[in-house]
C-alpha cells in the first residue's frame, strides 16, 4: 500500500494548483500558470516587514521589488508610480495596500482628480 506522503506527492504533481516548477538554462523558474503569481505589498514598515519575513518579498535582476515601504517622507508620486509598475507586471496577481496608506493616497475628487472628472461625465 502507498504511504500518505507518497500519495500526497503524486496528487500534488497532477493538481494544476500545485505546479511542478521547471527551470530554464539560466536557472530561473518559469511561470507555468496563474498560481505562480506573486503578491505585492504597499504599506507601512510593520506590514511590509511582516510580509517580507513571511517570504513574499522578491527582488529581480534589475533591482525591482514587489514591495514598497511607505513612511512620512514618501511622496505621493512615488507611491502612485510603484502601484502602476506593480499593476503592469504580469507576475503579480494581487497588490495588497495597507488601509492607512490607501486612505492617505486616495485621489481627492474635490481637487480635480480622476473621480471628479468621471463624475462630471
Amino acid at each position: 500500500s502507498e504511504s500518505p506522503r507518497s500519495h500526497f506527492g503524486s496528487r500534488r504533481q497532477c493538481n494544476p494548483f500545485f505546479p511542478t516548477p521547471t527551470t530554464s538554462a539560466m536557472g530561473r523558474k518559469k511561470f507555468l500558470n496563474q498560481t505562480d503569481m506573486k503578491v505585492a505589498v504597499i504599506g507601512d514598515e510593520d506590514t511590509v516587514t511582516g510580509f517580507v519575513l513571511a517570504g513574499v518579498g522578491q527582488r529581480d535582476g534589475q533591482g525591482a521589488t514587489n514591495f514598497l515601504t511607505v513612511d512620512s517622507k514618501t511622496k505621493r508620486r512615488d507611491v502612485e508610480e510603484k502601484f502602476h509598475e506593480m499593476a503592469g507586471r504580469k507576475d503579480i496577481g494581487v497588490i495588497l495596500i495597507n488601509q492607512t496608506i490607501a486612505d492617505k493616497f486616495r485621489p481627492d475628487p474635490c481637487q480635480g482628480g480622476p473621480l471628479e472628472a468621471a463624475h462630471q461625465q
